[in-house]
């Protein structure tokens, strides 16, 4: 929590890999603080604390989801409310190249995400928000095979393969 609100970068930058991997192991309640702390990091003004916390973005979204269940994935849930918004911007053109190139591995981490819940027998078929979930994380991944920068472009092809496993 005190890496997350220090003034140096570089203490923030660690704290985004740090609040990712550590999500499964926490209290609910540390859980709801510590990923709002992590949106704030999504939104940093310091590119380079933006470009870290994207690049922890996927991990946070399946930790969330092996933490939490299927239930972070209803219209209430956090991945629906916080973690598809936080690709979102991170994802848009608004974000500088360095960002933008990060997203690449979280289309992968969707993909996981919601190819395992489409695979599992035992959670039943897929309701009708998670229909929806589909169909809004679509576009994000054709815009980030479609980005302006080759870099990005270059980096969706190379992992397009595991998005679409």
């Amino acid at each position: 929590t005190r890496l997350a609100t220090k003034e140096g970068f570089t203490a923030r930058i660690s704290s985004a890999g740090l609040i990712a991997k550590v999500y499964p192991r926490l209290t609910s309640t540390q859980q709801e603080e510590h990923v709002q702390l992590f949106a704030q990091l999504c939104r940093d003004d310091t590119p380079m604390v933006r470009r870290v916390a994207a690049q922890h973005l996927g991990t946070m979204l399946e930790n969330v989801v092996r933490a939490v269940g299927r239930k972070s994935l209803e219209e209430e849930g956090v991945v629906t409310t916080l973690m598809i918004p936080l690709y979102e911007e991170m994802a848009s053109n608004e974000q500088p190249d360095s960002v933008r190139l990060q997203t690449t591995e979280n289309c992968v981490a969707f993909g996981r995400v919601m190819g395992g819940i489409v695979l599992s027998d035992t959670e039943g078929p897929l309701t009708e928000h998670e229909l929806v979930l589909i169909q809004r994380l679509l576009p994000l991944i054709v815009a980030t095979i479609d980005d302006r920068s080759w870099r990005v472009r270059w980096t969706a092809a190379a992992k397009f393969a595991n998005v679409i496993k």
